[in-house]
C-alpha cells in the first residue's frame, strides 16, 4: 500500500506575482506486497523525467525535465522508469527545439510499462506531469491498470483544477482525512503527513516526499522538520537530515526546502538551503 498525490497550488510571497505550481507528494514505505509487513522506509516514489535531443550537428539540447510518481509494483516502475528514460535522453530532430508535450512523455511511458507488467506480471499505477510549453499550461497524465476482464493499461488526463488526485491503495484513507480536515483548499502534504502519523496501515508510512513542477521544471523538494518541537529545524530529505550526507567539494544539497502544508510561501518557509 503507498500514497502518491499530485495538486495545483498557487503560490505566492517570493515575487510581487502569484504564480502556480504543481505539488506532488507521497510517503516512503514500501511494504512487501503481502499486506504483512514493509521493506524500507525510505524509498523514493517521485523521480525527474530528464529528456535531451540531437541534432545532425551533434547541437544537444536540454530540455526542462517532467515529473514521473508510482504507486504499486516498485520493480516494474523502477524498469519502466529507466527504460523509459534510456529513449527520452535519446532523442533526435533536426526540427524540433521543443521538448515532447507531456501528453507524448506519458505515451513513451505507457507503451514501456505494458512490456514490464507483462514480463513481470507485476502492476503499477503511475502519474507523469509537467510544464507543457507548447500549449504553455501544466498537464498530467495518469497510467492505471485494470485486470477484469483481462489486463489493461489505460493513459488517461488528470483533472488538474479538481482538488487534487490521488492513486496508491492507501487512496481510501487519503480520501477520508481530507474530508475530515475540511476538504476544499486542503494541502495534499497535510493529509498524507495525518496518514503517516495516524498510522492508518502497516504499509503506509516512513516519510513525507515532496516535488514541485513551475514553469522551469520539476524540482525535488526537501522537507523542513522542526526538532523535538522546538524552534530548531532541520532539512530532511526521506527522513534523512541532509547535513549528515556527504556535499561534493565546492557543492550544496538543494535550491530550495519547504515545510509541510504550505500553499502562500514566504522566506520562512520556502527558503534557499544552506546545507
Amino acid at each position: 500500500m503507498t500514497i502518491v498525490a499530485i495538486q495545483k497550488q498557487i503560490f505566492s510571497g517570493l515575487s510581487e506575482d502569484d504564480f502556480p505550481v504543481l505539488k506532488i507528494v507521497a510517503d516512503s514505505r514500501l511494504s512487501n506486497g503481502k499486506g504483512e509487513g514493509f521493506l524500507t522506509d525510505i524509498a523514493p516514489k517521485i523521480f525527474s523525467i530528464e529528456m535531451r535531443s540531437v541534432n545532425a550537428a551533434g547541437h544537444i539540447t536540454h530540455f526542462a525535465p517532467y515529473g514521473f510518481a508510482f504507486a504499486g509494483s516498485t520493480l516494474a516502475a523502477a524498469l519502466t522508469h529507466s527504460t523509459a528514460q534510456f529513449l527520452l535522453n535519446s532523442l533526435f530532430s533536426n526540427e524540433n527545439y521543443l521538448p515532447p508535450s507531456v501528453e507524448d512523455v506519458s505515451a513513451v511511458y505507457l507503451d514501456v510499462a505494458k512490456k514490464h507488467i507483462e514480463q513481470l506480471s507485476a502492476p503499477f499505477s503511475a502519474m507523469i506531469y509537467g510544464y507543457d510549453v507548447g500549449s504553455n499550461v501544466f498537464r498530467a497524465y495518469a497510467l492505471n491498470s485494470a485486470t477484469k476482464p483481462s489486463f489493461e493499461l489505460r493513459k488517461t488526463e488528470i483533472d488538474l483544477d479538481a482538488a487534487f488526485f490521488r492513486i496508491g491503495s492507501g487512496s481510501e484513507y487519503f480520501d477520508t482525512i481530507f474530508a475530515e480536515m475540511g476538504g476544499g483548499d486542503v494541502d495534499c502534504s497535510s493529509v498524507i503527513e495525518q496518514m503517516i502519523r495516524r498510522k492508518v496501515h502497516r504499509s503506509v508510512g516512513g516519510f513525507i516526499q515532496m516535488a514541485i513542477v513551475d514553469r522551469s521544471g520539476f524540482h525535488h523538494v526537501p522537507v523542513i522538520e522542526s526538532i523535538d518541537d522546538s524552534a530548531l529545524s532541520a532539512v530532511k530529505f526521506m527522513g534523512a537530515d541532509v547535513d549528515t550526507i556527504f556535499r561534493p567539494r565546492g557543492f550544496k544539497f538543494g535550491t530550495m526546502a519547504m515545510t509541510l502544508g504550505v500553499k502562500a510561501l514566504d522566506n520562512e518557509r520556502l527558503i534557499h538551503t544552506n546545507q
